[in-house]
């Protein structure tokens, strides 16, 4: 009888460490094939006055890579990402939407004009972003700006560079930066800006290489420029209107690469974007970057 009890109390112990670890092996096997969430992008809110459109763009240059990849496997990135595109007003309510296909470098955009306004003769509005997850699990890394800018003249008064929210975004290189895309017209000069501002220990004496490029809405080069910067100056790179036709306007966006100097250590280099008034030099627009460097690849 002692037997048969001990048999019996070793069956249900080996049956409920059978059921723990065929329970988990579901939970695991679950935790892989369950849907990629999906990405949302966010900005905050910006005020648009009659007259004025306001702007969504967005972009995208890389993928954040699967991990791990799903079965049954093997991955491959994706062509293209399909997004919905969406401003709302300031009580939440949808203004406008718009479903796009994104592909590498290419901008999509959603815009709106308002008809109606706020006491002040304003009205507050919000965009966000959010793509389709991939079954692979690639994710694009996506670059929004939600710009507003003069119907009449095309000329930009505002841009937004946006937010990530809703997920811990991969950093860029260190020696990378994006700005958004906004609308430049005949007559200004889209200026990239950068300064070196300090060496981090490891990188070799002497200037460091600076590259700016500038591309069109469509993910076209239009302008691109490298330069020898020395500690403690700032460079200027340009892009110029003067060769669009009368009342000519594109939608640019502008790259910042930053070389890494022996031992792959990169520059503190911040960067900064203006739009100005070619004929004035009066600026209409400045969007700060952010600091590159001080980190080895």
């Amino acid at each position: 009888m002692r037997s048969r009890t001990i048999e019996h109390k070793t069956f249900l112990k080996f049956t409920l460490l059978t059921g723990i670890l065929v329970a988990s092996l579901a939970a695991t096997a679950r935790a892989q094939i369950d849907p990629i969430r999906q990405l949302f992008v966010e900005t905050s809110a910006v005020g648009v006055a009659r007259g004025q459109v306001a702007r969504l763009n967005v972009f995208y240059h890389d993928l954040f890579p699967p991990g791990p990849c799903l079965p049954p496997g093997p991955c491959v990135p994706p062509d293209s990402f399909d997004a919905l595109l969406t401003l709302y007003s300031g009580d939440g309510s949808v203004l406008v939407q718009r479903k796009v296909t994104l592909t590498p470098d290419r901008g999509a955009a959603l815009g709106f004009a308002p008809s109606s306004f706020d006491r002040d003769g304003r009205l507050a509005l919000r965009a966000t972003v959010e793509v389709s997850p991939d079954p692979n699990g690639y994710r694009p890394r996506l670059v929004p700006s939600l710009e507003v800018f003069d119907a009449a003249t095309g000329q930009t008064g505002v841009l937004n560079p946006g937010a990530l929210a809703g997920f811990q975004p991969q950093p860029e290189p260190p020696g990378d930066f994006n700005f958004g895309l906004l609308n430049v017209v005949k007559g200004q000069t889209a200026r990239v800006n950068v300064s070196f501002v300090d060496m981090p220990e490891g990188f070799p004496p002497g200037p460091c290489r600076v590259t700016v490029s500038f591309y069109d809405g469509d993910g076209r080069l239009v302008g691109e420029s490298t330069q020898a910067l020395e500690p403690g100056k700032t460079a200027q790179f340009d892009y110029q209107t003067g060769g669009l036709p009368a009342g000519g306007r594109v939608r640019l966006r502008a790259s910042v690469h930053v070389e890494a100097g022996d031992g792959s250590v990169v520059p503190c280099v911040m960067p900064s974007l203006e739009l100005f008034a070619a004929d004035t030099g009066r600026a209409a627009l400045f969007v700060p970057g952010a600091m590159l460097g001080s980190e080895r690849y």
